[in-house]
């Protein structure tokens, strides 16, 4: 199957995901149902810009032969570490906080995905994030966010 063709399934099965959430979310309350009603309808928009161009993209390649691409070991152990690493840090976050272990998980997978950047970086995205989800969670939404031991 072609690479494109296997988008394209893809973005169909986004656009009927997102279809159902927002189909869900017009049953909320009017005073919660803004947010997911957003979120979801930019979902589907998203979801059919994708299908469009994977289709338009597999009209152009369709007599292509396409070369498989086989997963080396490496490959799996990365995915393997990540999946490892944000079970850890769903796990800690109650244990320890949710702001202290998303300022470490932050950094530390930042610089594990892209160790060439400039070092004092990943500390700032660490903190400018931590910062817009307080300010979105905490003081807009007024949802409390798991504290732990440190913060």
């Amino acid at each position: 199957m072609n690479r494109h063709m296997r988008d394209a399934i893809g973005a169909a099965a986004f656009i009927a995901l997102f279809g159902a959430f927002l189909a869900m979310a017009r049953q909320f309350p009017s005073e919660v149902a803004v947010y997911p009603t957003l979120i979801c309808g930019l979902g589907v928009l998203l979801s059919a810009g994708l299908l469009a161009r994977s289709l338009r993209a597999y009209g152009r390649t369709k007599n292509e032969t396409e070369e498989v691409e086989s997963i080396d070991k490496r490959q799996v152990l990365k995915t393997l570490f990540t999946v490892a690493v944000s079970v850890i840090y769903v796990m800690l976050t109650n244990v320890i906080g949710y702001f202290v272990t998303t300022f470490l998980f932050v950094v530390g997978f930042s610089y594990y995905l892209d160790p060439h950047q400039k070092k004092w970086i990943y500390p700032v995205v660490g903190v400018i994030l931590n910062v817009v989800l307080y300010l979105a969670f905490d003081l807009f939404l007024n949802v409390n966010l798991p504290k732990g031991i440190l913060f």
